[in-house]
C-alpha cells in the first residue's frame, strides 16, 4: 500500500441554493414507473385502484400535481422526458432549498481524480462569521451546475446532489485547513478529505455553531481511477531519473560498498505526484541493480567476501547459492554466470581480508583429498 498525504486549504461560503438529492425507492417512483407502463399517461384514479387503494382520490391528485411541480409530469399528467428517465433508471430526486454551507478546494488533482471542486453541502444554521468577502456564485460552481455531485450525509453514506438554482452573490467565509490522503493498494484507492487534526476542535466547534452537531472528521470521500504501480513508478521516476528503468522496474544504482542490498526501502521526502508534492513516503522492496558490468562484478564479489554465511562444498553448491542471493544481477549480467569458485579463491586467498571467504570455498577440497 502507497498513502500519500498533503495539507489543502477549503475555501468556506455562505450560499442560497436549490438541490435535488438523489433517492431511491422513494414512494414517488412507483407512480412514475405506473405512469410508463402505462404508455405514459396516467391519471388520480389509475394511482388509487393500483398503487393506492386506502387513498382518497383527491389525495391522490395531489400527489400528481406534486410531481408536476417537480418536473416529472407534463400539466396532463404525462410523463416529462425527466419522468421517463426517472422510471427507467428507478431513481428519483427530491428537490429542497434553502441557505447552505459549502466546502470547496480548488486543486487540479482532486478535480481531475474526482471530477468536482465541491466537497461538502451542509444546511446553514447560523450565518454569522467574523469574515464575509462577497463572491460571484456563478463563478463558484458554474462547473457543477446540473451535474451530480458526491457528497457525504450526515451518516458517512454516499449521497449524490444536483445544484439546479442559486442566487447571485455568495460570502465566503473561512479558509479551512484539511488533509488529502490518497490510499492505493493492489485492489482500489481512496481519496479521503480530513479536518485538520489541529483544528479539529475548532471544526467541532464551528460544526456544532453551524449544523446544530459536531463536524465529521472525514469531509469527503472518493474511490479514485489510480493504480499502486502507477503511483509506484512517477514517484521513483521523480527521484532517479532516467536511472529508473520502469520497463523493468529497476533502479539502476552504482557500486557503493556500504550499501549492498538489492531489494531495498526507499524513503522519498517530498513524492512528487502529478505536480504536487506530498509528505515523506517510503516505498517498499524497491529493486536495485548495478550500472555496468564492472560494477556489477564489484558488487557480485564484495557482496560473498562479505556476506557468504556457510560452507560451499562443490561448483554447483556454489552457482546455485550465487543464484538465489544474486540472480537479480545475474539477470541483468549473466555473464557473471561464468565466474567459478576457483576464480573467487585464487582472488580472495591472499587477502587479509578474504582468508575466511576462501575457507568457505576451499574446505571441500581439502577434505576430498
Amino acid at each position: 500500500m502507497i498513502i500519500l498525504r498533503k495539507k489543502e486549504k477549503v475555501n468556506r461560503y455562505h450560499m442560497q441554493l436549490v438541490l435535488e438529492k438523489k433517492e431511491t425507492n422513494p414512494p414517488f417512483l412507483s407512480v412514475l414507473m405506473l405512469a410508463r407502463e402505462k404508455g405514459g399517461q396516467i391519471t388520480p384514479q389509475m394511482v388509487q385502484s393500483n398503487l393506492m387503494p386506502s387513498l382518497p382520490l383527491r389525495a391522490c391528485e395531489n400527489l400528481l400535481n406534486r410531481l408536476r411541480e417537480l418536473s416529472y409530469l407534463n400539466s396532463d399528467f404525462s410523463l416529462t422526458e425527466k419522468g421517463y428517465k426517472s422510471a427507467e433508471t428507478r431513481t428519483f430526486w427530491v428537490r429542497e432549498r434553502g441557505a447552505y454551507v459549502v466546502d470547496l478546494l480548488d486543486s487540479n488533482l482532486i478535480t481531475n481524480l474526482t471530477g468536482q471542486k465541491i466537497m461538502k453541502i451542509t444546511p446553514l444554521r447560523d450565518s454569522r462569521s467574523p469574515k464575509k468577502e462577497l463572491h460571484s456564485t456563478k463563478e463558484i460552481i458554474e462547473d457543477h451546475l446540473k451535474k451530480d455531485i458526491l457528497l457525504l450525509d450526515k451518516e458517512g453514506n454516499h449521497e449524490t446532489v444536483r445544484i439546479i438554482h442559486f442566487e447571485e452573490n455568495s460570502l465566503l467565509v473561512d479558509h479551512v485547513n484539511v488533509d488529502m490522503e490518497i490510499k492505493v493498494d493492489k485492489e482500489d484507492a481512496i481519496l479521503i478529505i480530513k479536518n485538520s487534526k489541529k483544528d479539529n476542535q475548532a471544526s467541532e466547534n464551528e460544526g456544532q455553531k453551524q449544523y446544530g452537531q459536531p463536524s465529521e472528521h472525514i469531509i469527503a470521500r472518493f474511490s479514485v481511477d489510480l493504480r499502486e504501480e502507477t503511483i509506484r513508478e512517477e514517484l521513483l521516476e521523480k527521484k532517479f531519473g532516467t536511472s529508473y528503468d520502469k520497463g523493468r522496474r529497476v533502479v539502476f544504482s552504482p557500486f557503493d560498498p556500504n550499501n549492498l542490498a538489492l531489494i531495498r526501502d526507499v524513503k522519498i521526502e517530498k513524492p512528487n505526484f502529478r505536480d504536487n508534492i506530498f509528505e515523506p513516503v517510503t516505498l517498499e522492496n524497491i529493486r536495485f541493480v548495478p550500472s555496468d558490468l564492472e560494477q556489477a562484478r564489484q558488487w557480485m564479489e564484495t557482496w560473498l567476501l562479505r556476506y557468504t554465511d556457510r560452507y560451499l562444498w562443490s561448483e554447483e553448491d556454489f552457482q546455485e547459492y550465487v543464484r538465489q542471493r544474486l540472480g537479480l544481477i545475474l539477470e541483468f549480467y549473466p555473464t557473471l554466470k561464468e565466474i567459478t569458485r576457483e576464480d573467487l579463491i585464487q582472488k580472495f586467498s591472499n587477502q587479509d581480508n578474504g582468508f575466511y571467504f576462501a575457507a568457505k570455498l576451499e574446505t571441500a577440497n581439502y577434505l576430498t583429498y
